[in-house]
């Protein structure tokens, strides 16, 4: 039922971006993202990889217009599109989705450590399942030992705000 009502979210707002594009293309944006999320869990990866492309293009466009406002979105369906893409195992592309998404939190955490470092730390994980498919296990270790730093890094922006 989420995936009928996210596809009719994702219908009217197209007829909305054809009116308005600027003012509506975040909403599409968003919904395309949902429905891929959707599709994901209900174990529909393929589907979920073909609409996932669609809102990584959508929030690229976003991106243009506003970086700092929607970079962390587009590093979010990045990643979700890369355990979509390893799930069917498509893992090369997998790999070059995690990490286009790992150097964008990269970017993030330097403004905003205690928001993004968690994200980080999942996107490494990540990458570093998928690097290890394709057998590729020393830039796996590599992620992994970036991955186990940020725990370090996790505890000191904890410590910071509770002083």
């Amino acid at each position: 039922m989420v995936i009928i009502l996210g596809e009719e979210a994702v219908r009217i707002r197209r007829e909305l971006v054809k009116r308005e594009r600027r003012s509506f293309l975040p909403g599409l944006a968003e919904s395309v993202h949902n429905v891929a999320f959707y599709l994901g869990n209900a174990g529909r990866e393929a589907e979920a990889v073909s609409i996932g492309e669609e809102a990584i293009e959508l929030r690229r466009e976003l991106v243009k217009y506003d970086h700092d406002k929607y970079l962390a979105n587009l590093s979010l369906t990045l990643g979700n599109v890369a355990v979509y893409l390893s799930d069917i195992g498509r893992y090369e592309e997998a790999v070059e989705r995690a990490e286009e998404a790992t150097q964008i939190r990269r970017r993030l955490v330097q403004n905003e450590p205690n928001t993004h470092l968690p994200i980080l730390k999942i996107l490494l994980e990540n990458l570093s399942l998928f690097l290890k498919r394709l057998g590729r296990s020393d830039d796996a270790a590599k992620a992994e030992d970036e991955g186990s730093s940020i725990d370090v890094k996790i505890k000191e922006c904890s410590s910071e705000l509770s002083s």
